[in-house]
């Protein structure tokens, strides 16, 4: 029995199709089955019925599944050990981002990486809160920054903050963001961040509680395209608290009582005795100062 064969039972467990856990992987798809077959002829044990959807673990491979996955964890975890002994933390780290970098702090987190483990690199990926959870959950990505909670078992999560939220337009607006002029609020063109983004919800009980009525709208479908949108006059919109937004000056800015988001960091719980999970999160914690 190998490593790689238990490592291929577990994504296509999780991926639950042969093509998807190929991808994964990086290896052909008749490898993958291949391995399944050398595991399960190894074992004397069926771990995988196929299906129209794709392949649906059985019972007694949902029972080998917690093994292997300790299994892989506890190899991680034995290579991690290893190089802690010889003082070296190294590995590449993939982190999630849901906004923008500066209010995640992430030149902090890499810089104290560079100062204190500087074998350790990382990938950042980015996208909306819904998609950066599915991410974390198919353990394509280590950890993510994600606006507000969730709810899922396999997952630990971490506050970091609570955001206040700003209504935001251009820089000539500056005398028209009042609260009191609804009317003219109503009036002005709107930009929308995606509706599986958390501050959609927020934006919407803002709407309700004003009786702010939108009439003309564009949906953004990421933050950067959002705030340029609001810079070149297009719109206006809500985002969370900007230390840009306060000493820039191509933005004017209107807190809202009463609103806030928090920005949470998670993670995988199989994951969190992992050496290098440890370090990714207590670097972060220290430059959040939690």
């Amino acid at each position: 029995m190998e490593l790689y064969q238990i490592e291929t039972f577990i994504t296509v467990a999780d991926e639950k199709n042969l093509t998807r856990a190929s991808k994964k992987l990086h290896i052909s798809q008749p490898s993958v089955s291949a391995h399944i077959k050398l595991l399960e002829d190894e074992l004397n044990i069926k771990l995988f019925s196929r299906n129209s959807s794709g392949m649906l673990i059985t019972s007694d491979g949902e029972k080998l599944y917690i093994s292997a996955v300790r299994i892989i964890n506890a190899v991680s975890e034995f290579k991690s050990l290893a190089l802690k002994l010889n003082h070296i933390i190294e590995g590449n780290f993939t982190i999630g981002t849901n906004t923008d970098t500066s209010l995640l702090l992430l030149n902090d987190i890499i810089e104290s990486s560079k100062t204190n483990y500087p074998n350790l690199t990382y990938s950042f990926i980015q996208g909306t809160t819904s998609i950066l959870i599915k991410k974390v959950l198919n353990n394509e990505v280590n950890f993510s920054f994600i606006f507000n909670d969730v709810k899922n078992d396999k997952l630990q999560i971490t506050k970091l903050h609570t955001f206040d939220i700003f209504l935001i337009g251009n820089n000539k607006l500056k005398s028209k963001l009042k609260l009191d002029n609804i009317v003219e609020l109503s009036n002005f063109p709107w930009i929308l961040p995606p509706q599986d983004c958390p501050v959609y919800n927020i934006l919407n009980t803002i709407l309700k509680r004003y009786n702010i009525r939108i009439k003309n709208f564009t949906i953004a479908d990421n933050e950067e395209t959002l705030k340029n949108l609001v810079k070149s006059g297009l719109g206006i919109s809500i985002l969370p608290e900007w230390k840009t937004f306060v000493h820039n000056n191509d933005f004017s800015i209107l807190k809202l009582n009463n609103f806030s988001i928090d920005l949470n960091l998670i993670y995988l719980k199989n994951n969190e005795n992992q050496i290098l999970y440890k370090t990714v999160l207590h670097i972060i914690k220290s430059i959040w100062t939690l």
